[in-house]
């Protein structure tokens, strides 16, 4: 039996790892979270799952009929902030790091307006915060294997991802059936472990001290693949969770609650 080397995968490694850290460093920057309109989608459904009004959406998007969105079409869905007792443009605009030209663009009138306690403005910049948070977003979200028990967020921004929140020496499981295509340190990730699926399907584990498998190496469904270890930048233990199909990042938890 030929036992598949690092080198036979590295064109398609390379360009993961590329596109992680290319995607990594602009997440604090970027837009709106975005959602791949697919078949049987409703905006509806888009709207409620992301606590959101169907009005903003096709405002958000342009939308001219929304019953006639193509699948395959990518929704940008906005963070709406709720006005608090004391905020002005200015300091809504100071704390979610988003232009006052751009409040105003996706807000029309409210350069004129007298802010009201509970205004709901769109943000489609927003920092990080803890409505990201994915646990239990469908239904059928506990059916799921995922490498980790711990809690889970969303990876900011354009880096489809999740970030799961544990313990160091927690052990890391696999999610598939698959070969160890990459077992090895990846700067700012710590070791990284990288499973490919019979579909062609990419598992991405990083955040490790110490893994557990070999590139070459079988491995199955919760068979144990590293040991999580501690972040040096603030001190967490987190698992970084990619899917990657066909060299493009999926969204984690969209991917594995629709094809499960």
């Amino acid at each position: 039996m030929i036992v598949p080397t690092m080198n036979s995968y590295r064109p398609g490694i390379i360009c993961i790892f590329l596109l992680i850290i290319i995607t990594f460093s602009f997440s604090l920057f970027c837009e709106a979270k975005t959602v791949v309109f697919k078949k049987g989608d409703t905006l509806y459904r888009i709207a409620q799952d992301n606590k959101v009004t169907v009005d903003i959406l096709i405002r958000v998007n342009n939308i001219t009929d929304p019953t006639r969105v193509r699948e395959g079409t990518i929704i940008k869905v906005p963070y709406v902030y709720s006005v608090k007792r004391g905020d002005t443009l200015y300091s809504i605009s100071r704390e979610n790091k988003i232009s006052l030209e751009d409040l105003v663009l996706y807000n029309p009138g409210l350069e004129k307006s007298v802010l009201k306690i509970g205004q709901k403005i769109i943000l489609l910049n927003p920092v990080e915060r803890p409505d990201n948070k994915i646990e239990n977003t469908r239904p059928d979200d506990s059916r799921i294997l995922w490498p980790h028990g711990g809690k889970r967020e969303n990876m900011s921004g354009k880096l489809n991802g999740v970030m799961i929140t544990g313990v160091p020496g927690d052990n890391v499981i696999s999610v598939s059936e698959g070969s160890v295509i990459w077992a090895g340190p990846y700067r700012g990730f710590g070791k990284m472990v990288l499973v490919q699926a019979d579909d062609d399907l990419i598992y991405g584990y990083a955040g490790n001290d110490r893994i557990l498998v070999e590139v070459g190496q079988k491995v199955f469904k919760k068979t144990p693949i590293a040991v999580l270890g501690q972040s040096s930048h603030d001190g967490a233990a987190k698992v970084y969770f990619f899917i990657y199909l066909n060299g493009k990042a999926q969204n984690p938890v969209d991917y594995l609650c629709n094809n499960y």
